[in-house]
């Protein structure tokens, strides 16, 4: 009797376990940001992979930059075949998300450092939802929500020092009129002007 209700506790527990990996989500695919490339298409970005479509996964982008006076500029694709990730010198920064239809879909988030710093949401590419930015402390620096429309003002930051890094609107999912990008002592940088996500010529 008593094994009988050993092993019905262990079947019972069994199904439960397996009922709960149901939401467990699967681990990203890594890629490096240096073979990430993107266009806009009709005011919204869309992005391949080494040249090539990108399939609809969910990802972890680590945000890569090339060392100035490496021999790594002049890789061929046969090394670049063998390890992507042996090219580049990482940031720091990380954002995971979906890709779908080559477009950002749902939540993303980015860290720096293992912090989060950004979380964003997006509908086949167009912003929507809740937008918020953090410090490195953990710190709100800035929270909206674009809502169903797409609608609002974005702004972003430089997350160790709260200076904005970043700001302009955006019209149903897609940057709209003039945007300014700063330095980390405030000073403007450039300034670009969209119609319907699309930047125009000065």
């Amino acid at each position: 009797m008593r094994n009988t209700y050993i092993l019905l506790s262990f079947l019972l527990l069994s199904f439960s376990l397996l009922g709960q990996n149901k939401n467990i989500q699967a681990p990203p695919i890594f890629i490096n940001s240096l073979y990430l490339d993107s266009e806009i298409i009709k005011g919204v970005e869309c992005y391949t992979y080494k040249d090539l479509e990108i399939s609809d996964n969910f990802y972890a982008i680590y945000y890569k930059v090339r060392k100035s006076n490496s021999k790594e500029n002049q890789t061929n694709d046969i090394i670049r075949a063998k390890s992507d990730f042996s090219i580049g010198t990482h940031t720091g920064y990380i954002a995971t998300g979906y890709l779908r239809l080559c477009h950002k879909n749902g939540l993303w988030k980015t860290t720096y450092n293992n912090k989060l710093v950004k979380s964003i949401n997006y509908n086949k590419g167009l912003l929507i939802g809740e937008y918020t930015v953090y410090s490195t402390k953990g710190d709100v620096l800035y929270k909206t929500t674009f809502g169903n429309s797409g609608d609002g003002k974005f702004k972003d930051y430089y997350y160790e020092t709260g200076v904005l890094r970043e700001e302009g609107s955006y019209k149903n999912g897609k940057k709209e009129g003039k945007w300014y990008e700063y330095d980390e002592d405030g000073n403007i940088l450039n300034t670009t002007y969209y119609e319907s996500g699309v930047p125009l010529e000065k």
